[in-house]
């Protein structure tokens, strides 16, 4: 009888099948995604609040911004505007791109820390990637602290899922300044504290807990304190319910439209938005004690979103309740949800025994349909953002070109584009312009006119 010997190197999986593997796809459509993004933003430009960072003058690097406390997007757009100027938008673009794609990847890790069937976590990565609705937090490079505060909160909950009584003293700091780094991002940090919590509170008990989420609470909650007594500073004013059941009702209904929105975002489909929300839901009431066992991470995310849409609703919704359907706030919804929706696919396919390859098969082609849709959500957004970023800069070079015009007079406290760049005026232009950090570029006379219309007092002009 032929004795039995182990596969040779040489039977081993070679060539495609060893290239294959859900890993090396993931690297490989992160890098895809972010090659089509670029392409898609390459007809963006300056828009509205990016205006607010890009001045020569000196900025107040602990002012909030409508709220949030910005310090690091600050810092690097000054550094931005001090090396590269105003002469391209991709130094700025390449970053909210980056701080975006990374997300997708940290996600990816956070799935793979939570078991999710490997392609599975691979695919919904690359949705992410894609995901159209959130568009505005994409392709706008104002939004790097948006999307970075995210970005560090994420890492911070999942370098906490690791904690031990043993790591941490050696890890809780790491832990507590990448958090710290998030909020000095942007406010979209701070639901993720709450995961934070819930995550060392599984992991290391409630003492600790408190510790770990304890530190950058307080360096945030100072921070907000100064900027509240701060009589310069713009905070905005909180909306103060009428009544308890405004308070218990309508705070979380629009945190509901929020997190139902996130999921309509995915497809054209009418309410499956709704239905994928609702078996969500349902998924995380029914396994809640299991998957706080095996997959708290999952649930700390859940909880992130879910505390974002109450933050956002009990803070915006004296502006304008249709504001809970915006792309930014869906992008975080449906962000803090990937993982679970993750866990939920993965026990899905486990249902079908004997065709869970079909089933698996099946979750991976509508995932690719709803990256798609994603990518279809960018182009158009991207087009829409066009029209309206590339007449902005026809007319801000328009102005450019004015200011050292001898035959015209310039108000230097006019709003050069008071509609889509609503705090640029004509004295931060000049200063950009003389200092070598914006050029006169291409404009057409539609463009001049609304330039003359705009900075130039009436009796200004040539006659």
């Amino acid at each position: 009888m032929p004795s039995q010997t182990a596969p040779s190197e040489s039977m081993r999986p070679v060539g495609v099948r060893r290239w294959l593997t859900p890993a090396h796809a993931h690297y490989a459509t992160l890098a895809l995604a972010f090659a089509f993004i670029c392409w898609y933003g390459r007809d963006q430009w300056f828009y509205y609040d990016e205006w607010d960072f890009l001045t020569t003058g000196g900025l107040d690097f602990l002012a909030p911004h409508v709220g949030h406390w910005s310090t690091v997007p600050m810092l690097v757009t000054q550094a931005l505007v001090h090396t590269v100027g105003l002469h391209s938008y991709w130094p700025y673009l390449v970053l909210v791109i980056l701080v975006h794609v990374g997300l997708a990847h940290v996600l990816w890790r956070v799935m793979n820390a939570v078991r999710v069937q490997p392609w599975i976590a691979t695919a919904l990565a690359l949705v992410f990637a894609l995901y159209g609705a959130g568009a505005d937090n994409i392709l706008w490079a104002f939004q790097f602290g948006f999307v970075g505060g995210i970005l560090c909160g994420s890492i911070a909950v999942l370098l906490a899922d690791g904690l031990t009584r043993e790591n941490l003293r050696r890890r809780a700091p790491v832990i507590a300044l990448i958090m710290l780094l998030g909020l000095m991002f942007a406010g979209t940090a701070v639901p993720l504290v709450a995961a934070l919590a819930l995550l060392a509170l599984r992991r290391v008990g409630l003492v600790r807990a408190v510790i770990v989420a304890g530190a950058p609470t307080v360096v945030y909650l100072a921070w907000y304190l100064f900027a509240k007594a701060n009589p310069s500073y713009s905070m905005p004013t909180q909306w103060q319910p009428d009544s308890a059941g405004q308070l218990l009702i309508d705070v979380p209904l629009y945190a509901g439209r929020m997190i139902v929105g996130a999921f309509q975002g995915l497809s054209p489909l009418p309410f499956a938005g709704l239905v994928v929300a609702v078996a969500l839901l349902v998924f995380a009431v029914a396994t809640l004690r299991r998957q706080w066992r095996a997959a708290p991470l999952a649930l700390a995310f859940a909880l992130a979103g879910i505390a974002f849409g109450l933050l956002t609703g009990f803070s915006r919704l004296n502006i304008d309740p249709a504001l809970a359907t915006s792309g930014r706030y869906l992008y975080f919804v449906f962000a803090m949800a990937v993982p679970l929706c993750g866990v939920a696919l993965t026990a899905l396919c486990a249902l079908f025994r004997s065709r869970r390859r079909v089933a698996l098969a099946a979750v991976l082609a509508v995932s690719a349909a709803v990256g798609v849709w994603g990518a279809l959500g960018i182009r158009q957004h991207s087009a829409e953002m066009a029209g309206i970023e590339l007449p902005t800069r026809a007319v801000v070079y328009a102005a450019a070109s004015l200011i050292d015009d001898p035959a015209v007079t310039v108000d230097d406290d006019a709003y050069v584009e008071p509609l889509y760049a609503p705090t640029l005026t004509v004295h931060q232009l000049r200063g950009l312009v003389d200092a070598g950090y914006l050029d006169v570029g291409e404009f057409d006379q539609a463009a001049l006119d609304l330039a003359i219309k705009n900075i130039v007092p009436a009796s200004g002009g040539d006659e």
